[in-house]
Order: C-alpha cells, then structure tokens, then sequence
C-alpha cells in the first residue's frame, strides 16, 4: 500500500483510484489490519500499470522476484 500511495502522489491519490477511505489506508499502511485481499490486488495493478513490479524490493528486479515466488 505504501509503495503504491508513493507512486500515485499520496494516500488521498490511493483511496481515490481504490475508492477506498483515506483513513483505512493509513491504518492498512500502519499495520493495523490486512486489506482484503480485492485491495490488495487492485493497488498492484496499479503498480504494474504505473510499470513498477509490486512484488520486487530493492536488491530483485520483477523477472527474479517471480521467479522466486
């Protein structure tokens, strides 16, 4: 979620695109809950859209992080 409200400009850009509350996003982003999991593949979605890979950190790229996967 985190990655995902960076890329867009903000939680408030986030919640728009997910028509999601604002402030269940901050908390998902605190750690206080889980998405379900509908949020979670939307918010990758549009990581992927935006041509990030959701499931990369910063030592893997996309191709060897679903690889590993």
């Amino acid at each position: 979620m985190q990655r995902a409200a960076d890329k867009l400009g903000g939680v408030d850009e986030l919640s728009k695109k997910l028509k999601m509350r604002s402030q269940l996003i901050t908390l998902w982003i605190r750690g206080k809950g889980i998405p379900p999991e509908y949020v979670f593949v939307r918010a990758s979605d549009l990581l992927n859209a935006s041509g990030e890979c959701p499931i990369a950190s910063e030592s893997t790229t996309c191709i060897e992080a679903q690889q590993e996967a």
